[in-house]
C-alpha cells in the first residue's frame, strides 16, 4: 500500500449494518472517498490522523438529519444544517467530512 491518504481515523469501532460488521478498524480517506478499511493502517501514509477511540465510525453512511424550528424559513434551516455539519469536524465522534 503506497498511497498517501488525506485522512486516517484510528481506533474507532466501525459499524456496517449491511454486513453486521462491528469491529475496531482504521478508516482511510482519499479524495473524499473511503480508500481503506483495515486494522492498524500505517500512520505515516496519512496527511492527517485523528484518533477516535470510544467513537462509532460509519463509513459510507450519510447523516442527513436537520434541526428545524417551527416558523423558520427553509433557506435558514438549510444554512444552519450545513453549518452544523462543517462544525462537526471538530467533534471527533461526529465527523461528517474531511474539511
Amino acid at each position: 500500500m503506497s498511497d498517501t491518504f488525506d485522512l486516517l481515523l484510528t481506533g474507532g469501532t466501525v459499524l456496517n449494518p449491511a454486513s453486521a460488521l462491528r469491529q475496531e478498524l482504521d478508516v482511510a480517506v482519499k479524495d473524499g472517498r473511503i480508500a481503506a478499511l483495515e486494522a492498524k493502517l500505517p500512520r505515516a501514509q496519512a496527511k492527517r490522523v485523528i484518533e477516535v477511540p470510544g467513537c462509532y465510525v460509519t463509513p459510507g453512511l450519510i447523516d442527513f438529519h436537520v434541526h428545524s424550528f417551527w416558523g423558520e424559513p427553509l433557506r435558514l434551516r438549510i444554512r444552519r444544517a450545513l453549518h452544523e455539519h462543517r462544525r462537526d469536524d471538530r467533534d471527533r465522534c461526529r465527523l461528517v467530512g474531511t474539511d
